[in-house]
């Protein structure tokens, strides 16, 4: 299994489960696939389009939907803007895991 951990969170990234602590936090299913494909690419801008087709296979879904999924991660890990920012929005392109991500094999 591999798990990632950034900041005092720990992502199971084949459970794709999410942990505070020891804590497992509760996300929805796409929000946790959403947060997957970018953990996996943490650091490198992954496309709206590409991140929609990935959480989304074989569905037209509009950016909205993804920006709401978005919105929600953000509230999770807790971001401020003054605090911590995992998501970062890179405009007209996609979004970016910005925060330092360790992986690990157990």
């Amino acid at each position: 299994m591999t798990t990632t951990a950034f900041g005092p969170f720990r992502f199971e990234l084949d459970q794709r489960r999410l942990f505070r602590g020891d804590t497992p936090v509760r996300l929805g299913s796409r929000a946790r696939e959403v947060l997957g494909a970018l953990v996996e690419q943490a650091g490198q801008v992954v496309r709206k389009r590409d991140l929609m087709a990935h959480v989304w296979p074989d569905m037209i879904v509009e950016e909205g939907t993804l920006r709401v999924h978005i919105s929600s991660l953000r509230k999770v890990l807790g971001e401020s803007g003054a605090g911590d920012q995992y998501i970062e929005n890179v405009t007209g392109r996609g979004y970016r895991f910005s925060a330092r991500v360790t992986f690990a094999d157990s």
